[in-house]
């Protein structure tokens, strides 16, 4: 049990990368930080799975400002330290676990983390201890091996071979492997980014060097030796996924956001999350809900409206009835036990304001709640129609100031383009535009911009962005459904 003057600093494994490899044990830790420590090579998708409340430090920062700050605290607070892969196999945390040890205000606890010497060559298809020809797996550092540091498996001994660390060090650790009994012609890979992306190369011992140079092939990476390293044995079934190595940004809000990178991600994209808005609840007074009709416009306005109406205490059994844009916005209704009364053919507020005005809405009393920045168009067709309209502002979207944004701005340039943007809003299209410092980063990284509906795919247009594709619907499976039609 944590004495209650301690606090307490975990060290905290995350994986090979794929937020679906993190531990429950992991995700329990971050939402309960008072102050999270990441690394260059953590991804940056975890970070906004942390409590709200967190602080967030780089692992780049001087080691022995933040072993001060750390010595210094009182009371019940929780530090994370994020490390990929395991905190204790083959990382420098085993020295720092050693050190913090020895501070008297904080308590240790490590939660282990899958390490991508076996995940990252799972997802390259290398099956690295079939029982029939594998009875060993070694698992070294590179360039302790090829320094000398450590002994080169012999190929009797071992036949597969791990290498963490291998990749500045791969002429002279190639070298160190021939000395131990292997041949020129022995297959091997290298693997970069294993469990997101996921680049192998696969060559000879003799040759692979030069192919890691020539792939341009960067770390994170890993460097396997052995029969089952060939490319005609491996069991390829990541990149069978249908968005296997598709760079995708997801810019939806918190917390929805997350689902569309777990389907994106479950559908073998590489992604990055980047929520440029936060969605802050207005106060509002509702008053009645005594309408001829109510029309959502979102699945959040829906959301927002019922959870206002419960803390007003009012009865929402007197709205007539309720239109909504699309299925999506309607699917919201399921969890308040109501039903939508009215959906146009065509997902888009045009056609549902289309639709309204032919069935003579002239002197209906009508209720649009929604988003402070909605846009006006719908509610002035209808006042020309003869209808009573209110319009009721439940939230905005203001900028997302993300702490460690530097970290996913870096990843964007380690990938060199994105492949799609999603666009949900037109506020958030002009919000990724200057997202960064550089305000046309985006804009020039972007090699397709998926945008909900036209009116946000024309003001991404005039923002700058190419290649706009137009959802059908006004919902994230369309989205998906449009990337998965562009590629095919």
């Amino acid at each position: 049990m944590t004495l209650p003057h301690r606090s307490k600093l975990f060290f905290v494994g995350t994986g090979p990368g794929a937020i679906g490899l993190v531990t429950k044990r992991a995700f329990w830790a971050l939402k309960k930080a008072d102050i999270v420590i990441y690394g260059r090579f953590i991804n940056p998708n975890l970070l906004f799975y942390a409590s709200k409340k967190a602080r967030y430090i780089s692992a780049c920062n001087d080691e022995e400002a933040i072993f001060s700050e750390l010595s210094k605290l009182d009371g019940s607070r929780n530090t994370v330290w994020l490390t990929i892969g395991d905190p204790i196999f083959f990382s420098k945390h085993n020295r720092r676990m050693e050190k913090f040890a020895k501070l008297a205000n904080l308590e240790i606890e490590i939660i282990p983390g899958v390490t991508s010497a076996l995940a990252a060559s799972t997802y390259s298809g290398i099956l690295v201890s079939k029982p029939d020809c594998t009875d060993t797996v070694t698992i070294s550092v590179g360039k302790k091996v090829a320094t000398g540091k450590t002994n080169c498996p012999k190929k009797s001994d071992s036949p597969t071979v791990i290498f963490f660390l291998a990749l500045d060090c791969l002429r002279e650790l190639t070298e160190e492997l021939f000395k131990a009994g292997w041949h020129k012609s022995d297959a091997c890979a290298i693997i970069e980014n294993g469990t997101t992306q996921n680049r192998t190369v696969f060559g000879g011992l003799s040759e692979i060097a030069d192919m890691a140079d020539s792939n341009g092939i960067s770390e994170p990476a890993l460097f396997v030796c052995g029969q089952e390293a060939s490319s005609k044995n491996r069991f390829g079934w990541f990149e069978k996924k249908p968005l296997f190595s598709k760079k995708i940004v997801v810019t939806r809000p918190m917390p929805e956001g997350l689902d569309t990178v777990d389907k994106l991600e479950e559908l073998g994209a590489d992604v990055l999350y980047l929520p440029v808005v936060n969605i802050v609840r207005l106060p509002c007074d509702i008053d009645s809900t005594d309408y001829d009709l109510v029309i959502f416009t979102s699945a959040k306005s829906v959301s927002c409206f019922f959870d206002n109406i419960k803390q007003s205490g009012i009865h929402a059994g007197r709205i007539g009835s309720i239109a909504c844009v699309g299925k999506k916005t309607a699917a919201a209704l399921s969890d308040y036990h109501l039903k939508a009364d009215i959906i146009p053919d065509d997902f888009s507020a045009k056609a549902l304001t289309d639709k309204l005005i032919i069935e003579e809405i002239e002197g209906k009393r009508i209720l649009i709640p929604g988003s402070e920045m909605m846009n006006p168009a719908m509610s002035l067709r209808l006042r020309e129609a003869g209808a009573s309209v209110k319009l009721l502002y439940l939230y905005r979207p203001e900028k997302n100031p993300i702490q460690w944004s530097s970290l996913i701005e870096k990843k964007i340039e380690n990938w060199g383009n994105i492949d799609y943007l999603m666009l949900t809003s037109g506020f958030i299209a002009k919000a990724a535009a200057d997202f960064f410092e550089n305000k046309r980063f985006l804009v020039e990284k972007s090699s397709k911009t998926v945008a909900i509906s036209k009116n946000v795919g024309r003001i991404s247009k005039r923002l700058g962005f190419k290649n706009i594709i137009v959802s059908d619907e006004a919902a994230e499976e369309s989205m998906i459904k449009k990337i998965l039609d562009d590629i095919r």
